[in-house]
């Protein structure tokens, strides 16, 4: 069994990715499980029903009971391959490794989004994906050079595979025919997917739209993510009370319908001063949606040359302005143009299928299984490829 652990299933860009790789694997009738090392199962109902689902609960970063069961379920259920979803997985996992509690090769998958923001790399951290981790896989060339400056990796050894979704699972015009979203006249919608923290910087959004009457009286955007009830999430509707954004601006939560929100809506927005990816920007365009983005991440730098976006400068309060500014005041038409620029782009580069045959391969690789491709299969993907290699072809 390939196993795929992660801190929770809270909704969050990796927690996203977990649930489509695992769906994806198990589609292809792979045996996959989940860890979830402590409790939040927010995306459990994404997940298909037979994939076994392991909650350990755990209170601290290395919990001696947690840790023993875990060893214990790997056992039981002849766990081959762990993947672990982040820093903090990973070390946990590979504490469980050096105690000798299972024998199974481990896979770091690393979507970490503060890397512009967050350079340095603890010793244990250093330790355990030199001597312990058995492959590092990340999501963008920000975390290769990361990987190689900090870690000391060779780039033979690191895999870029950046994040992908499945097109099948984001149809425009199906999620539009049932999701009860009616398109009304009015103010032009905008949506921005992310949790409230400190790197996605809803700040500087919320002072852009406050310096434009445009965007007071021409904008509604929702705001979709956890972490409201945190003290910057306090500090941000008091934010949003003070600048008299009520009106405009609507922090909604976590929610469960985000197809059918992206789908209502007629634009994006990531606002983050850091991303790896991210994934919300992969979801504006398999919807068809342009998007207005700070230029960080690897997905900007594709989607701006197919004229799929509209790029900021992190940080910068003037340049969202104007960027939404102008989203505001296309045509329903150019937005359409933009949105099928996304979507194209998507179905070429940001392909699923492909993101799963490299990790197959990489799994395969690790067990030292050999498998000669049969006619009509593509198992020569170049979608995951090694960080020595050009990104030419993504």
């Amino acid at each position: 069994m390939i196993l795929h652990v992660i801190d929770s299933l809270a909704t969050g860009g990796a927690e996203r990715a977990l649930v489509t790789l695992v769906t994806a694997l198990w589609q292809r009738g792979e045996a996959v499980g989940v860890c979830v090392t402590r409790s939040n199962l927010d995306m459990q109902q994404y997940l298909p029903p037979t994939v076994p689902l392991l909650v350990l609960g755990r209170r601290r970063r290395f919990d001696l009971g947690a840790l023993r069961r875990f060893g214990r379920w790997c056992k039981t259920h002849e766990v081959t391959v762990l993947h672990a979803h982040g820093r903090s997985s990973m070390m946990f996992v590979a504490f469980a490794r050096a105690l000798r509690l299972t024998s199974a090769r481990l896979v770091f998958h690393d979507h970490f989004g503060r890397v512009e923001l967050e350079t340095g790399a603890s010793v244990a951290m250093r330790f355990a994906v030199r001597r312990i981790v058995d492959a590092y896989v990340c999501v963008s060339p920000a975390l290769v050079e990361w990987a190689t400056t900090r870690l000391g990796l060779h780039p033979d050894r690191i895999l870029l595979l950046p994040n992908a979704v499945s097109l099948e699972s984001w149809r425009p015009s199906e999620v539009g025919q049932t999701s009860g979203v009616t398109r009304t006249s009015g103010p032009v919608q905008a949506i921005c997917i992310a949790n409230v923290r400190q790197e996605k910087d809803h700040r500087m959004l919320l002072a852009a739209i406050a310096q434009s009457d445009l965007l007071r009286t021409s904008l509604s955007l929702k705001c979709i993510g956890g972490g409201q009830d945190s003290p910057l999430g306090r500090e941000l509707e008091s934010i949003r009370r003070e600048m008299r954004l009520q009106d405009c601006v609507h922090f909604l939560g976590v929610r469960t319908d985000v197809a059918a929100l992206i789908d209502g809506s007629d634009f994006g927005v990531v606002s983050s001063k850091s991303e790896a990816g991210p994934i919300a920007s992969l979801e504006y365009m398999a919807m068809g949606k342009p998007f207005v983005t700070t230029r960080t991440g690897q997905v900007v730098g594709l989607a701006t040359p197919v004229g799929a976006c509209l790029a900021v400068s992190p940080g910068s309060v003037d340049e969202m302005r104007s960027a939404l500014e102008r989203m505001v005041e296309f045509s329903p038409q150019d937005r359409a143009r933009m949105g099928a620029a996304g979507r194209k782009l998507v179905a070429t580069v940001f392909r699923q299928n492909a993101q799963v045959d490299g990790l197959v391969s990489l799994y395969r690789s690790l067990l030292g299984i050999v498998v000669a491709p049969t006619a009509g299969e593509n198992h020569g993907s170049t979608y995951g490829v090694s960080a020595s290699a050009t990104l030419d072809n993504l």
